[in-house]
């Protein structure tokens, strides 16, 4: 009996038939054959279309599997592509990876894979306003390292501050907005009031025509100095020159510290206009506060009572036709800026001629 083998066919697909014969000693022969087949395959597939690396940026809808992913194969044509997600890591900062693989019949596996990042960041920062500023200087300064910056944190990273602020004037209260805005573009806002005066050494003014108001604005009403507790004593006292609303009433309030209370006198001056004679007080305020809104809420309510301290004249004060003082000892503490406001009605009669 012999053997013959055939030629080795096919490219991928391989087949080869081998011949098996016998013959006897008449000559009397007889053969068959066997045809083996095979797959010479030693090459990866080829995946197409898996997507690159990607930061998705903030918040985005969760990635998912590419569908558009295919794979092709030398031998086997098309093959089919699995997927599989790899777990979520990261608390602000996220990032997932997902692999691609196809394995072609006679196991040759290709894989890739890709990594998408993203912040997940739905909280704003928590941001602090710097105290409101008051100028003491008369400059009205604007620059927030001299009046002060905001400060911000954030759940997930760094933060942007910007500020801006309202209209205003050359003096008077600005309100400036600080913002603060995370990666994510969530954002914290705070407001700090600047107070700038519109005066220089006097509170208010003078009436400049008969009936004309001395208040035309409540920005206007005040005027800021430095006052420390060593700056005045009973003995020698802080002096305030002011005005005392359409009677031309000049006075001088005097500020000074005695056992860590603040006291106040309002020194009301004698008659300035010849062609009229002072004949006595018909009422008097003064009000002191820490806050400038429990001022100006105090003496500023349309139709409302008078401000605390408002008090009506008595004979006994004896400041009839002299000069003439009101005592006050409100607050003991003033760490912070104190707010005073005095004011005097006065009662008139005309001279001959």
């Amino acid at each position: 009996m012999s053997c013959t083998p055939g030629a080795i066919t096919g490219d991928c697909d391989k087949s080869q038939t081998f011949t098996y014969s016998a013959t006897d000693e008449c000559g009397n022969s007889v053969s068959d054959t066997v045809t083996y087949t095979w797959k010479v395959d030693t090459t990866d597939p080829v995946l197409n279309g898996v997507p690159a690396d990607e930061d998705l940026g903030c918040n985005p809808t969760p990635p998912t599997c590419d569908a558009g992913v295919t794979a092709t194969d030398n031998c086997d044509g098309a093959v089919d592509v699995t997927c599989t997600p790899g777990a979520i890591t990261g608390d602000c900062d996220k990032s997932q990876t997902f692999t691609y693989s196809a394995t072609d019949e006679c196991g040759n596996t290709a894989t890739d894979t890709v990594t998408y990042t993203w912040k997940e960041d739905t909280t704003p920062p928590v941001i602090t306003c710097p105290p409101a500023y008051y100028d003491r200087t008369g400059t009205c300064p604007k620059d927030p390292t001299v009046t002060g910056t905001a400060t911000a944190t954030d759940n997930c990273g760094d933060v942007v501050i910007t500020y801006s602020d309202g209209p205003h004037d050359t003096c008077g209260s600005v309100a400036r907005t600080w913002t603060a805005t995370d990666d994510c573009d969530n954002s914290a806002t705070c407001v700090q009031m600047i107070y700038c005066p519109c005066a220089d050494e006097t509170a208010c003014a003078a009436q400049t025509g008969p009936g004309e108001t001395t208040f035309p604005d409540a920005s206007n009403w005040f005027t800021y100095i430095t006052y420390d507790k060593g700056d005045g004593t009973e003995a020698s006292p802080y002096e305030y020159p002011i005005f005392a609303g359409q009677t031309h009433r000049s006075g001088t309030l005097f500020v000074y510290d005695k056992d860590n209370l603040l006291y106040v006198k309002y020194s009301i001056e004698g008659a300035d206009d010849p062609d009229r004679e002072w004949l006595g007080i018909r009422e008097y305020h003064i009000q002191v506060e820490d806050t400038l809104s429990a001022l100006i809420g105090a003496i500023v309510t349309p139709g409302g009572n008078p401000a605390p301290g408002q008090c009506e004249y008595k004979d006994s004060l004896g400041i009839v036709n002299d000069t003439g003082f009101i005592e006050t000892d409100t607050i003991n503490s003033y760490t912070d800026p104190i707010y005073i406001f005095a004011h005097s009605v006065m009662m008139w009669g005309f001279t001959d001629g």
